[in-house]
């Protein structure tokens, strides 16, 4: 059980680094493409990026602080 919950907070993890990763790589591109149209682009990839880092902060810290609590407890999980 704990290696399924393990493997589905990584993938939940690297999913959400992935999305944060193309917006951001969206937002790039369609500022470099729209010269002409930048302070559109930069409140609408402002209003994409907002949620989305307000959503992988918590949960990267939640993954590597569980990772760090582990450690220090000789490799068992805390109690949650």
């Amino acid at each position: 059980m704990d290696v399924v919950r393990e493997d589905v907070r990584r993938w939940v993890t690297y999913g959400l680094v992935v999305v944060l990763g193309v917006v951001v790589g969206f937002g790039l591109l369609q500022y470099g493409l729209h010269v002409d149209q930048n302070e559109e682009v930069l409140r609408f990839t402002t209003g994409l990026l907002t949620p989305i880092i307000a959503l992988v902060g918590p949960v990267i810290g939640f993954y590597f602080g569980e990772k760090a609590a582990a450690k220090e407890n000789g490799g068992k999980k805390p109690e949650l």
